[in-house]
């Protein structure tokens, strides 16, 4: 992370000195800092006496720059809180599994707080369902946004109740609503009070067609794995898409992600907008028909960090197999239309060809001469002859003739 600010608080000299990473080193027992380019030492710690902390990479309302274990007044409340950095480990961090520690994520308090009610009634038979759209958008970070919630509820689930579920790309994402229904029966039966993210990605590609289908899917998952205690989250890129069950009942909020830009165009993710039940029921009613997000007003707004609390390259290899395995499942579903299209068109021309050479009287040479000659395909003319003996004799066993029949050469 070349360029991520850190200081260090020396309890004795009771200072505090900063640097880059690129500048800090960890020698031994001593934290050692460098103020300069040139390799000028300015200082050693012992990493007892001193107290490393991690730039959030944030400002406060002055520009001071906020840091691990600074306390925070929050803006518009009476309340403050410290900077924490978690530790997350990746690939089935909570079961003893691969433990590697990586620095956590900002989680707003006042969303943590609606995830914090559901965590407090998931134990007494209560299942909940979470939608998170973009607006219609690609690419504005609704899916990391969705892995830190699942990462968050994962840790809570077994700090509260000693409950340890799984949370990676695996056991705990569906990129396909086919793979819905399977998933949430595993997951449900074996792990019940754990997060189920539905990834609909592939649905931005293909248009409100294919995610206008998916939602089958998600009906036909409730119907079936309603039971199951889960955390569901939808993420999809337009919660107008989504049927009048899902959006306005079944679901407990909605969040929908955006990016911004600044007065230079860059663009920035990690913002969304909060919709409680009774707002976001509001926003489907007044703003379906032209798909307006601003046809009723939020409860608040956030921001949440380009964090991936799983795995990030098995959860895009998870993810591009269930794309290509859907590509394929089209192929080989498509495949017997075109099979009966082909045979359709064969057999169409076959009776142009007995029409043009029984009715018509165009010999079988000619007809192969003008085939070419209009269609740019060459046909020979023992294919156009066994075409038209063809129908002659599907014509003859129609009659009821069941006698060896003569074609002619």
């Amino acid at each position: 992370m070349s360029g991520t600010k850190f200081r260090v608080w020396d309890k004795k000299k009771n200072k505090m000195f900063y640097s880059h990473d690129n500048f800090l080193k960890l020698e031994g027992n001593l934290w050692s800092l460098w103020s300069d380019i040139t390799g000028t030492m300015r200082m050693l710690v012992n990493h007892i006496n001193g107290e490393l902390s991690q730039s959030t990479g944030r400002k406060d309302n002055n520009g001071k720059e906020i840091f691990k274990g600074d306390i925070v007044i929050h803006h518009g409340a009476s309340s403050s809180f410290i900077v924490r950095f978690g530790t997350y480990k990746r690939k089935n961090f909570m079961n003893g599994d691969n433990q590697v520690a990586h620095h956590g994520f900002y989680l707003e308090p006042i969303l943590k707080a609606q995830l914090d009610i559901m965590l407090k009634n998931i134990k007494r038979d209560w299942d909940f369902t979470i939608v998170i759209s973009a607006g219609g958008e690609v690419r504005v970070g609704k899916s990391v946004l969705a892995m830190q919630i699942g990462a968050y509820w994962t840790y809570e689930i077994k700090r509260l109740y000693g409950i340890v579920v799984p949370f990676n790309a695996k056991e705990n994402f569906v990129f396909t609503g086919g793979d819905l229904i399977n998933t949430g029966n595993r997951l449900g039966q074996n792990h019940p009070y754990s997060c189920l993210v539905f990834d609909e990605a592939g649905s931005e590609l293909e248009g409100r067609k294919s995610m206008r289908g998916s939602t089958q899917n998600v009906l036909d998952f409730f119907r079936e794995c309603g039971q199951y205690n889960l955390l569901n989250i939808l993420v999809i890129p337009e919660y107008f898409d989504l049927p009048k069950t899902i959006a306005l009942t079944r679901s407990v909020f909605l969040i929908d992600a955006y990016y911004s830009s600044n007065l230079e165009g860059v663009f920035t993710r990690g913002y969304y907008n909060f919709y409680s039940r009774r707002n976001k029921k509001n926003l489907y009613l007044k703003g379906k028909k032209e798909y307006n997000y601003k046809a009723h007003p939020y409860n608040f707004h956030g921001r949440f960090s380009p964090f991936y609390p799983i795995d990030e390259a098995d959860y895009r290899e998870q993810k591009r197999k269930a794309l290509t395995n859907r590509e394929e499942d089209k192929k080989k579903a498509i495949a017997p239309k075109l099979s009966l299209m082909n045979l359709r068109a064969r057999r169409q021309r076959d009776t142009a060809w007995y029409i043009l050479d029984k009715k018509v009287g165009m010999n079988k040479k000619e007809i192969a001469r003008q085939s070419l000659l209009i269609s740019g395909v060459a046909v020979s003319v023992s294919t156009v002859r066994d075409s038209i003996n063809a129908i002659v004799s599907e014509l003859k066993v129609a009659k009821g003739n069941t006698d060896s029949v003569t074609t002619d050469i």
